[in-house]
């Protein structure tokens, strides 16, 4: 995978869990601003790689966080979100 592709599977992944989250208004945003989206996602996958992390790395934050939330468990999902980049 390149980094291109990766990050587009990660704007699809946060795309998902908007709809997932029953939030129509949050979903729409999400979908309404597809560029400024993949900019913001682009920018932060650059910023925790920069901090040394690899896209393995980036790649086990987000499984812990599908985990999370196929588990139902929101507070788990919430903590993964809120330590993004912090690590």
């Amino acid at each position: 995978d390149t980094e291109k592709e990766r990050g587009m599977l990660d704007q699809q992944l946060h795309q998902k869990i908007a709809k997932m989250a029953n939030n129509p208004m949050l979903y729409s945003v999400l979908s309404a601003a597809d560029q400024l989206t993949e900019t913001i996602i682009s920018g932060i996958r650059g910023y925790i790689m920069e901090k040394k992390q690899s896209s393995s790395d980036i790649d086990e934050q987000h499984r812990q966080l599908v985990d999370a939330i196929v588990s139902k468990d929101a507070k788990l999902a919430e903590a993964h979100v809120r330590t993004y980049g912090n690590n």
